[in-house]
């Protein structure tokens, strides 16, 4: 599987390469599913960081203060339930695309439609 920077870094090649190989990918999509899930991802990151930060300053604040904080934990808590299912849904999708781009070819390889337009380096025994 390719890495998505690399994709992003080189989409022409990769695009290129599908067609060398005859495959449809939908690299467009791809890319704006990504595009969608990195803020998604960093907004979720800042949420943990802020309910981890809350928490651990719960056992330090005083006892009247304590019952404000916790309401603000569980209200963090829900927004990342929430902003976790949307991620685990454009995650899917996203890893389903992964999975369709190709590999794409080298420069040096010939491009055919099927093994009949293989060109034949070398033999090893005698042919059957």
């Amino acid at each position: 599987m390719l890495d998505i920077k690399y994709i992003r870094e080189h989409t022409d090649a990769v695009r290129k390469g599908a067609e060398v190989k005859r495959l449809k990918v939908d690299l467009d999509k791809l890319l704006a599913l990504d595009a969608e899930i990195r803020p998604l991802q960093t907004e979720w990151e800042k949420l943990q960081a802020d309910r981890n930060a809350l928490s651990k300053a719960i056992g330090q604040a005083a006892p009247n203060e304590r019952d404000a904080m916790k309401v603000k934990v569980q209200a963090l808590k829900v927004d990342l339930e929430s902003l976790d299912k949307t991620l685990k849904v454009k995650r899917e999708e996203f890893d389903g695309l992964m999975l369709l781009v190709p590999q794409p070819p080298r420069e040096d390889v010939p491009i055919g439609r099927d093994d009949k337009d293989n060109v034949e380096i070398r033999q090893w025994g005698t042919p059957r």
